[in-house]
């Protein structure tokens, strides 16, 4: 189980609703990203409708626009991730001379 004590937010897509003056929006996602992190069990697009008061469908909207911004997160990191890594395999190459066959 991951810390619930600390969580990274993807804050590019809720900065850019904050400066669109998308407030709403911007928060909804945080709640989202909230619960996805602390609720073993989602809620689903009706009771996030009540939530933020919006319609079923326009709530499966931005659960959608949710979804694919928390996939390039995860995409970035992973990527993040990778490149850290073969960095440290390459200065460790370096230093030693030997290489870690992987």
């Amino acid at each position: 189980m991951l810390d619930q004590d600390y969580a990274l937010y993807p804050l590019k897509l809720v900065n850019e609703l904050f400066m669109q003056g998308n407030r709403k929006k911007a928060r909804a996602f945080m709640e989202y990203w909230h619960d996805m992190h602390v609720i073993e069990i989602a809620q689903d697009e009706y009771l996030y409708a009540k939530e933020w008061g919006l319609s079923v469908e326009e709530a499966a909207d931005w659960i959608e626009d949710f979804n694919n911004e928390i996939d390039r997160f995860a995409r970035e990191w992973r990527e993040r991730s990778e490149k850290h890594f073969q960095k440290c395999i390459e200065l460790e190459e370096q230093e030693n001379g030997e290489s870690w066959n992987l």
